[in-house]
């Protein structure tokens, strides 16, 4: 998949979105940040998702940017993979489970998900981890029991809104077709000896760092607040819902679902594990529906859309668990080759080798064109027709993930390569760790005519966007600047001739300013300057 387009792995510089840029810099500098910010502790929940930030701190540790870039993503990403696989292999079969798998692994908001520096890929990664857990603990023993009670913990201090899925896990244990060994009040004892353990860590984390102990409370003052107030965010349905394609295939999943649902009642012929899959999902999109129509944007924004993504594939298991668990290894083979391959050909599309990899290997695809194509023929001329649906299944899941999804997650236009961006950006944090320690700086530039803008943007971002900025178009100032060495401003143009154009607007607010250090930054095509400024009392 990265050999092919690797464009998802990385967060996108000028995509519109600034928080996952915010989380890179408590990945860098997380004292600098937990410290500089303390000020805005009510509002500046960001810095409290620990079982995110953690993580990512340990990455950028030990390993460079790009690789460690690589390392936390694809981490959370296999995590959730296997543990998708495990969950549908226990409850359906084997087979099942690797087809699901693969189409999970090739589902573009997945990968979105899991590939940007926002915290909904760790949401999806937790959750699947503790239903992996509630799935076998008819196994096994309490041990797994008190780790659900970890991850539990894990997933609401990365979020407070997934805790509107607990029910959903209770679900599991007392479904009558997942028993368990445990009763109820032993589970709950090690679940919340699991919780607790890992609620002290980050109590004992957040005061040495910050002298500060419950962490948590930013996170629930904001979800109180939205929950019970305006969300700003939230826009009129018709503004959004007719370009919303992460929702295509939640919707039409949903559709099939409550079809299934309706043609099983009237037969009663289906399994209770099959059935609790579906309904599962179908409540899901049901509740997100509800909090929609409360004016809250869980369907609008991609960022909690995604949270249907687990339920979403678990259901999508079982309409092919009876067909595939007949096949014998190498017919399933067969199939899953076939549908790699289906798969993966859009990603070449939006591939910036795109053509290069079309021209060059073009033998190679047509081979697998016609080992596909020949298989399709083979199956659907045999008695076992319904391994030609499951791959044109396969095909029609492959096209409209491309329709409804590869223009906003993989395409690059008018950007530089994402890689280098993120590069840049890690380069530019750094330099000001050093050079501004406490991070009080603030941020002057020009987003939009600059065209290292959005990258800047970024940079910014990474310093709570706008609690540290003078101004995001350069020359404006936005916010008054004490004329005092309180006051330090970082300047980021690509124009040599814009910083004497910064210093005489200073002037002209009273700010007489002086050049304590420049850098230019360049990486590849990425060429820029960072003027750090600060008052001259002489």
């Amino acid at each position: 998949m990265l050999i092919v387009n690797n464009k998802w792995i990385f967060t996108n510089a000028f995509f519109i979105f600034v928080d996952p840029w915010i989380y890179l810099g408590y990945f860098l500098d997380f004292s600098g940040h937990l410290n500089a910010f303390k000020v805005d502790f009510y509002t500046n929940y960001f810095g409290t998702r620990f079982p995110w930030i953690v993580p990512g701190i340990l990455a950028y540790k030990f390993f460079s940017p790009l690789a460690a870039n690589y390392v936390l993503h694809l981490g959370f990403l296999y995590a959730a993979l296997f543990s998708a696989y495990f969950i549908i292999k226990n409850i359906l079969n084997k087979n099942t489970a690797l087809f699901t798998t693969v189409l999970l692994g090739s589902y573009s908001y997945f990968l979105f998900s899991l590939g940007w520096d926002y915290v909904d890929g760790a949401e999806i990664t937790y959750f699947l981890i503790i239903i992996l857990c509630l799935v076998n603990l008819k196994k096994t023993n309490e041990n797994l029991a008190f780790f659900i009670g970890v991850f539990y913990a894990l997933l609401l201090y990365t979020h407070l809104y997934m805790i509107i899925y607990t029910p959903a896990f209770l679900v599991f244990h007392g479904n009558s077709a997942l028993k368990t060994n445990l009763n109820f009040v032993k589970l709950i004892t090690f679940v919340s000896i699991g919780f607790l353990l890992v609620t002290i860590s980050f109590f004992i984390l957040n005061y040495v760092v910050s002298g500060q102990v419950v962490f948590f409370l930013p996170q629930i003052k904001v979800a109180m607040d939205l929950s019970l107030g305006h969300h700003r965010w939230k826009l009129p349905i018709e503004q959004w819902l007719f370009n919303a394609g992460h929702l295509v295939i939640p919707f039409i999943a949903f559709v099939i679902n409550f079809i299934l649902m309706v043609y099983s009642f009237f037969r009663k012929a289906n399994e209770k594990k099959v059935l609790l899959l579906r309904l599962l999902y179908i409540l899901s999109f049901l509740m997100a529906v509800v909090f929609e129509l409360l004016k809250k944007p869980v369907l609008q924004q991609i960022f909690y859309a995604s949270n249907l993504i687990p339920f979403l594939f678990l259901s999508i298991a079982t309409w092919f668990y009876p067909f595939l668990e007949k096949l014998n290894r190498k017919q399933m083979l067969l199939v899953v080759m076939c549908s790699i391959t289906i798969l993966l050909i859009p990603f070449g599309l939006y591939s910036d080798a795109g053509t290069y990899v079309m021209i060059r290997y073009r033998k190679l695809l047509m081979l697998l064109i016609v080992v596909a194509g020949s298989a399709f023929i083979y199956f659907t001329s045999n008695t076992k027709r319904y391994i030609a649906y499951v791959l044109f299944f396969c095909l029609s899941f492959s096209v409209i993930n491309y329709l409804s999804s590869f223009r906003e997650v993989f395409q690059n236009s008018n950007n530089v390569q994402r890689e280098s961006a993120h590069i840049a950006v890690v380069k530019t944090i750094k330099y000001l760790m050093e050079i501004n320690p406490k991070s009080e700086s603030l941020f002057w530039y020009n987003s939009e005519t600059d065209p290292m803008g959005r990258l800047f943007r970024a940079v910014n971002s990474a310093y709570m966007w706008r609690y540290r900025r003078v101004s995001s178009e350069f020359p404006k100032i936005d916010k008054n600047i004490h004329p005092d060495n309180s006051t330090k401003i970082v300047f980021l143009t690509s124009k040599n001739e814009d910083y004497e154009t910064a210093v005489n607007i200073l002037k002209n607010v009273n700010y007489k300013a002086k050049l304590v250090s420049m850098k230019t930054i360049e990486q590849d095509n990425i060429n820029f300057k960072i003027y750090f400024i600060a008052y001259d009392q002489n």
